[in-house]
């Protein structure tokens, strides 16, 4: 024996289904206040999601993807190719009017950089004893404001073997 029932769901639009003996063709339902309404659908997640609460792991979902820029990318590659010494190196000599002044960049250019100690090219020895004397300690302190104490611990001054 089946019958038609107008039922209303949880949003209230008519909606009809036929019942038969207990079985409903269309899902579950609840009856009161003599109408019929459609029981919700539990949400479920995965199959994956649902085997790991059934064996009783933490369910992590997984992240969203991030697109990375090459701006992101680019300092791992270099660190990864062993080149951030002499991308530093670069960094120091494109900076280096605006760390040491113009005046001491025209007469110097900074060399090698190992064991945290800074060899810097002087063109002529009165520089290299002025430099030594007067201007070591100003230099030293931009430096490791701009790099860090971590990056430049002393500084070595030369001649320039170019010159």
């Amino acid at each position: 024996m089946c019958y038609h029932y107008t039922i209303r769901q949880l949003w209230n639009e008519p909606y009809k289904i036929l019942f038969c003996k207990g079985f409903v063709k269309r899902g579950p339902i609840i009856k009161n206040d003599n109408c019929l309404y459609m029981r919700p659908k539990p949400k479920r997640g995965s199959a994956r999601q649902i085997q790991r609460e059934r064996l009783g792991m933490d369910y992590e979902p997984p992240s969203p993807m991030k697109l990375e820029t090459p701006a992101d990318i680019l300092p791992e590659v270099i660190r990864k190719a062993g080149l951030e010494n002499r991308a530093w190196e670069h960094e120091l000599s494109s900076e280096w009017a605006d760390i040491v002044g113009e005046q001491v960049a025209a007469h110097t250019r900074p060399g090698k950089h190992a064991r945290k100690r800074l060899t810097v090219f002087v063109d002529s020895s009165p520089w290299l004893s002025a430099l030594q004397m007067q201007f070591k300690p100003m230099m030293l302190n931009n430096l490791q404001q701009r790099f860090g104490k971590n990056k430049i611990a002393d500084i070595f001054f030369c001649i320039d073997p170019d010159q």
